[in-house]
């Protein structure tokens, strides 16, 4: 398959996660003067990670291409990026991630992994990454393709709206991006 697939969050989306988190900043510094100091503290908490996850979902990005899967996040606290080449993936799979979620989870030979949350992307968009996964001989699918590709349909067809995106760039205007 040609072509650089990248998986991102939609900005509004991101953005409505920020203004969510300044309306909860906003009522905490109204709360400021309240003597319930765990009630302000609760609301600054509660404004800061939604902040969080409002800039997360602008900067993340999962991107698939000719030399194999990069995934850069630089505001996660646990994997800011990973890369894994084709000629080095083992083993894909689908595991549980998050709560009533299962991901794509793509291992290396050296044991780096990368899990592409299916339950944030259109069925077809999963579909397409399955496939291109698959494409390659030396990734061991478990239990193969075919089963694969089958619990990805059932996945799109279990969960409520996709929260990410697919976008397909051709190979020149990938190229001169990188």
């Amino acid at each position: 398959m040609s072509g650089t697939l990248m998986l991102t969050y939609s900005w509004q989306q991101a953005m409505s996660f920020i203004a969510v988190a300044v309306v909860i900043g906003a009522a905490a510094l109204l709360m400021a003067g309240t003597t319930e100091p765990m009630r302000l503290l609760g609301a600054i908490a509660g404004s800061a990670f939604v902040g969080w996850m409002g800039v997360h979902m602008l900067t993340s990005s999962t991107r698939l291409d000719a030399q194999g899967i990069t995934v850069h996040a630089p505001v996660h606290p646990f994997k800011r990026n990973a890369s894994i080449a084709w000629k080095d993936m083992a083993a894909a799979e689908i595991v549980p991630c998050g709560w009533y979620a299962q991901g794509l989870r793509l291992v290396s030979g050296t044991g780096a992994d990368i899990v592409i949350p299916l339950n944030e992307l259109r069925t077809p968009d999963a579909l397409a990454i399955i496939a291109r996964v698959a494409a390659h001989p030396s990734v061991r699918m478990h239990p193969d393709a075919k089963s694969l590709l089958a619990q990805a349909k059932q996945i799109g067809e279990s969960r409520s709206a996709p929260k990410m995106r697919a976008s397909l760039i051709p190979d020149r205007v990938a190229s001169a991006v990188r």
